[in-house]
């Protein structure tokens, strides 16, 4: 939907929530009493507000939906998405558990687990993931890196190695993917072919700063901490970080040239990107997993169905079950109105009104008008369906006129 949400619009949603309209009342979509809700509404709504920024309202409706309908793994994704935007990581990857143990053959969302446990350090499960992930799709260049990564952190060099490799072999030209052998070898006391795959790399436009470590870091291990010195330096490092770097890489390989198991091995590699845009830092927490659901089983290896060898996964999100054929407030248990805006004086608002009926030509909407500190905020009712809401706040931009949704009370 195009409409947008007026500025104070996330204040009336929390007013509301404080009244309790969402959270106690016998009709609201999270009261026990209500079993007339309808899944694929509550997502659709769900939807709107993410797309709007109110990632909290949002939450709260995925998290609805995910109890109406305790079979689909759709809204425990979309709660990942909010909890990792939010940088609730333990939250998101139990929501991402959760959902693969509905469905076992979502490898995009297992793929999006696994970066994350990753980047928690937690190697041994993200290795698991990427290996049923091969098992079942064959594999690409993205996941074979980001499976040695996954070997690297728990100190098996010659297995993460082995799959670089694979990688390279998908593609040849994976900066990143050389950088991660690069770095491996050097881990594995092999500084001199290191360096040998990283200094084209690193005098090639583009090279990342990552790249430039890693190269230093080969150079030390051969014996040249000049040479080492000087390439940090030139990643833009600052000259207290580049020694406090080149002391702890010294300490490393004083223990035999291997990077202790753990978070610390990840961070000198390439990860695959993952996008996750941040929430709002006002944005209420997301409901945590185990307030939810009941906890879902991991579902075993052999349970994932193989596809094409080589096909790439994408995010599959599963189609609604049910056509939103029910009314909002049936739905819901509140209504879904537009909110047209505040105006200074009463004639503003009514001015806003006749030009909004005018544009809209829905003789079924009726308009109100609710007075507050600032002037009147105008509301229009009387919305059957999401689609209805739409429509007309879709007019009423065609017009130049601001429209954005709100709930309301029956």
């Amino acid at each position: 939907m195009k409409a947008t949400r007026p500025a104070n619009a996330v204040s009336i949603m929390a007013l509301m929530l404080a009244s309790g309209l969402l959270a106690g009342c016998a009709d609201s979509p999270w009261s026990e009493k209500n079993t007339r809700l309808d899944t694929d509404p509550v997502l659709r709504i769900a939807g709107t507000m993410e797309k709007q920024g109110n990632t909290a309202m949002a939450a709260q409706f995925y998290a609805r939906a995910a109890e109406l309908d305790k079979d689909n793994p759709r809204p425990l994704i979309e709660l990942a998405h909010i909890a990792q935007s939010g940088g609730a990581n333990d939250s998101a990857i139990e929501y991402y558990r959760k959902a693969i143990g509905l469905d076992g053959t979502n490898y995009a969302v297992r793929e999006d687990m696994a970066r994350l446990l990753v980047a928690q350090g937690r190697a041994a499960e993200a290795r698991d993931q990427y290996r049923i992930i091969i098992d079942a799709t064959g594999g690409d260049a993205k996941t074979f890196s980001a499976l040695g990564v996954a070997l690297d952190m728990q100190g098996l060099h010659g297995e993460a190695q082995e799959q670089y490799r694979r990688a390279l072999a998908k593609d040849p030209s994976s900066g990143n993917t050389i950088s991660n052998l690069a770095h491996s070898l050097t881990l594995s006391n092999k500084p001199r072919e290191a360096i040998a795959l990283l200094a084209p790399l690193v005098s090639a436009p583009g090279a990342s700063p990552l790249m430039k470590q890693n190269l230093a870091q080969a150079k030390l291990y051969d014996g040249d901490d000049a040479g080492a010195r000087e390439t940090l330096l030139a990643s833009g490092m600052a000259q207290d970080q580049a020694t406090k770097t080149i002391a702890a890489w010294n300490q490393e390989r004083s223990g035999g040239g291997k990077t202790a198991p753990g978070a610390s091995a990840g961070e000198m590699h390439e990860l695959p990107v993952q996008v996750i845009e941040p929430r709002p830092e006002n944005a209420a927490p997301v409901p945590p997993p185990e307030k939810l659901v009941p906890a879902v089983s991991a579902p075993k290896a052999q349970e994932a169905k193989p596809t094409q060898a080589g096909a790439k996964a994408e995010r599959i999100v599963p189609a609604p079950k049910q056509p939103p054929a029910a009314k909002i407030s049936e739905s819901v248990g509140a209504s879904l109105d537009a909110d047209l805006g505040l105006f200074k004086t009463p004639e503003q608002a009514d001015a806003r009104i006749a030009a909004a009926r005018k544009s809209a030509k829905n003789p079924a909407i009726s308009f109100t008008k609710q007075a507050t500190e600032g002037g009147a905020r105008v509301l229009a009712t009387g919305f059957g369906t999401l689609d209805d809401v739409q429509d007309f706040c879709d007019a009423l931009e065609a017009a130049n006129m601001t429209c954005g949704l709100t709930l309301g009370g029956e």
